[in-house]
């Protein structure tokens, strides 16, 4: 059941990851008649989607951090103010990719770093002070 619900969040972050790199390919899909999710609803709403993922991703670190009893799975948290600049920049931004390349680039950062923490959370299973007396010292 664990691995379950520590595998919620990554898969909601993967997702985004891949929902808003397909933003450059809308026009050449929508032409070859490649009907992927962001061509049916168009990019607008796609935006609700993406914010959607990111929300979803969080809202299953609350969760882990409650069932869990380790506070440092809410260090994941931090990504939070690059997810919604993010989420701004593909609200602001979905019809033009030289600028929604950022959006693109942050996603990937969320995940990565965010993976970090996961990893972070993980080890020390929310003892620091065992963590660092065993792997530093």
């Amino acid at each position: 059941m664990d691995v379950l619900l520590i595998s919620l969040p990554i898969g909601f972050l993967i997702t985004n990851v891949l929902w808003i790199n397909q933003y450059p390919d809308y026009e050449a899909d929508l032409k070859g008649h490649k009907y992927n999710l962001l061509v049916r609803i168009g990019k607008q709403k796609g935006v609700i989607v993406y914010a959607a993922l990111y929300g979803a991703a969080y809202l299953s670190f609350v969760v882990i951090t409650v069932i869990t009893k380790n506070l440092l799975w809410l260090l994941s948290f931090l990504t939070i103010p690059l997810a919604v600049h993010s989420v701004n920049i593909a609200r602001k931004y979905y019809d033009s990719i030289p600028q929604l390349v950022k959006a693109n680039a942050n996603t990937v950062k969320i995940y990565q770093n965010t993976r970090i923490m996961m990893v972070l959370a993980l080890v020390t299973k929310g003892n620091m002070v065992g963590f660092w007396k065993v792997y530093v010292f």
